[in-house]
Protein backbone atom coordinates (compact mmCIF):
# COMPACT_ATOMS: atom_id res chain seq x y z
CA UNK A 1 0.00 0.00 0.00
CA UNK A 2 1.29 3.44 -0.84
CA UNK A 3 1.61 6.34 1.56
CA UNK A 4 -1.50 8.52 1.82
CA UNK A 5 -1.56 11.96 0.18
CA UNK A 6 -2.55 14.95 2.39
CA UNK A 7 -6.10 15.21 0.96
CA UNK A 8 -6.53 11.47 1.41
CA UNK A 9 -5.37 11.73 5.04
CA UNK A 10 -7.90 14.53 5.68
CA UNK A 11 -10.71 12.40 4.21
CA UNK A 12 -9.63 9.42 6.30
CA UNK A 13 -9.53 11.58 9.46
CA UNK A 14 -13.03 12.89 8.71
CA UNK A 15 -14.45 9.40 8.16
CA UNK A 16 -12.60 8.07 11.23
CA UNK A 17 -14.20 10.81 13.39
CA UNK A 18 -17.68 10.05 11.98
CA UNK A 19 -17.27 6.33 12.65
CA UNK A 20 -16.03 6.97 16.20
CA UNK A 21 -19.09 9.13 16.96
CA UNK A 22 -21.55 6.66 15.42
CA UNK A 23 -20.06 3.67 17.21
CA UNK A 24 -19.78 5.49 20.55
CA UNK A 25 -23.50 6.30 20.36
CA UNK A 26 -24.24 2.55 20.54
CA UNK A 27 -23.73 1.83 24.24
CA UNK A 28 -23.54 -1.93 23.54
CA UNK A 29 -19.87 -1.78 22.62
CA UNK A 30 -16.55 -0.51 23.85
CA UNK A 31 -14.72 1.08 20.92
CA UNK A 32 -10.93 1.19 21.08
CA UNK A 33 -9.01 3.57 18.82
CA UNK A 34 -6.25 3.90 17.91
CA UNK A 35 -5.88 0.18 17.82
CA UNK A 36 -2.43 -1.37 18.06
CA UNK A 37 -3.54 -4.89 17.22
CA UNK A 38 -1.29 -5.78 14.32
CA UNK A 39 -2.19 -9.06 12.69
CA UNK A 40 0.89 -10.96 11.51
CA UNK A 41 1.51 -10.36 7.83
CA UNK A 42 -1.19 -7.70 7.37
CA UNK A 43 1.01 -4.63 7.73
CA UNK A 44 -2.11 -2.51 8.37
CA UNK A 45 -3.35 -2.21 11.95
CA UNK A 46 -7.10 -1.65 12.22
CA UNK A 47 -8.37 1.81 13.09
CA UNK A 48 -10.93 0.45 15.57
CA UNK A 49 -11.39 -2.65 17.67
CA UNK A 50 -14.92 -3.35 18.89
CA UNK A 51 -15.40 -5.19 22.19
CA UNK A 52 -18.57 -6.09 24.07
CA UNK A 53 -19.13 -3.49 26.78
CA UNK A 54 -19.18 -6.20 29.44
CA UNK A 55 -16.16 -8.07 28.04
CA UNK A 56 -12.46 -7.86 28.69
CA UNK A 57 -10.43 -5.69 26.34
CA UNK A 58 -7.65 -8.28 26.54
CA UNK A 59 -9.90 -10.82 24.77
CA UNK A 60 -10.11 -10.92 20.99
CA UNK A 61 -12.38 -8.12 19.76
CA UNK A 62 -15.77 -8.95 18.24
CA UNK A 63 -14.93 -6.81 15.23
CA UNK A 64 -12.24 -4.68 13.69
CA UNK A 65 -12.60 -1.73 11.35
CA UNK A 66 -9.90 -0.53 9.00
CA UNK A 67 -9.86 2.51 6.72
CA UNK A 68 -8.18 1.64 3.46
CA UNK A 69 -7.06 3.70 0.48
CA UNK A 70 -7.64 0.70 -1.79
CA UNK A 71 -9.24 -2.72 -1.58
CA UNK A 72 -7.06 -5.20 0.27
CA UNK A 73 -6.66 -8.77 -0.85
CA UNK A 74 -8.82 -11.53 0.59
CA UNK A 75 -5.75 -13.04 2.27
CA UNK A 76 -5.51 -9.91 4.45
CA UNK A 77 -9.12 -10.30 5.56
CA UNK A 78 -8.67 -14.03 6.15
CA UNK A 79 -5.80 -13.35 8.58
CA UNK A 80 -8.17 -11.33 10.77
CA UNK A 81 -10.59 -14.23 11.02
CA UNK A 82 -7.76 -16.56 12.01
CA UNK A 83 -7.50 -14.39 15.13
CA UNK A 84 -11.13 -15.07 16.16
CA UNK A 85 -12.42 -11.77 14.81
CA UNK A 86 -16.12 -12.27 13.99
CA UNK A 87 -16.61 -9.21 11.78
CA UNK A 88 -14.24 -6.99 9.77
CA UNK A 89 -15.21 -3.72 8.10
CA UNK A 90 -13.03 -2.51 5.24
CA UNK A 91 -13.93 1.18 4.90
CA UNK A 92 -12.98 2.78 1.58
CA UNK A 93 -13.42 6.57 1.97
CA UNK A 94 -12.45 7.44 -1.60
CA UNK A 95 -15.27 5.36 -3.07
CA UNK A 96 -17.74 5.86 -0.21
CA UNK A 97 -18.13 2.14 0.35
CA UNK A 98 -17.86 -0.25 3.28
CA UNK A 99 -17.21 -3.96 2.87
CA UNK A 100 -18.47 -5.95 5.84
CA UNK A 101 -16.92 -9.39 6.18
CA UNK A 102 -18.57 -11.93 8.47
CA UNK A 103 -16.07 -14.55 7.39
CA UNK A 104 -13.22 -14.83 4.92
CA UNK A 105 -15.63 -15.63 2.08
CA UNK A 106 -18.72 -13.76 3.29
CA UNK A 107 -18.75 -10.13 2.22
CA UNK A 108 -21.45 -7.52 1.75
CA UNK A 109 -20.68 -4.15 0.18
CA UNK A 110 -22.60 -1.06 1.24
CA UNK A 111 -22.56 2.31 -0.57
CA UNK A 112 -23.85 5.81 0.14
CA UNK A 113 -27.64 5.83 0.19
CA UNK A 114 -27.78 2.38 1.79
CA UNK A 115 -28.10 1.04 5.33
CA UNK A 116 -25.09 -0.96 6.48
CA UNK A 117 -26.19 -4.03 8.41
CA UNK A 118 -23.74 -6.12 10.36
CA UNK A 119 -25.68 -9.12 11.60
CA UNK A 120 -22.75 -10.34 13.71
CA UNK A 121 -22.72 -7.13 15.76
CA UNK A 122 -26.46 -6.50 15.31
CA UNK A 123 -25.67 -2.97 14.07
CA UNK A 124 -27.36 -0.87 11.41
CA UNK A 125 -25.83 2.42 10.23
CA UNK A 126 -26.73 4.80 7.46
CA UNK A 127 -23.70 4.80 5.15
CA UNK A 128 -24.32 8.48 4.40
CA UNK A 129 -23.62 9.24 8.07
CA UNK A 130 -20.19 7.62 7.78
CA UNK A 131 -19.08 9.63 4.76
CA UNK A 132 -20.92 12.98 5.16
Amino acid sequence: MTEAAPAEETLHDFVRANLAALLAADRTFCVVSPCDLLIDGCGHPPDFAIYPRNGEVSDAPLAMIGLWAEVAGKETVFKHFCRKIRSYWMVLPESGTVRVYSGPKNCQTFCCGEILEDRVLDVSLNVDDIFS
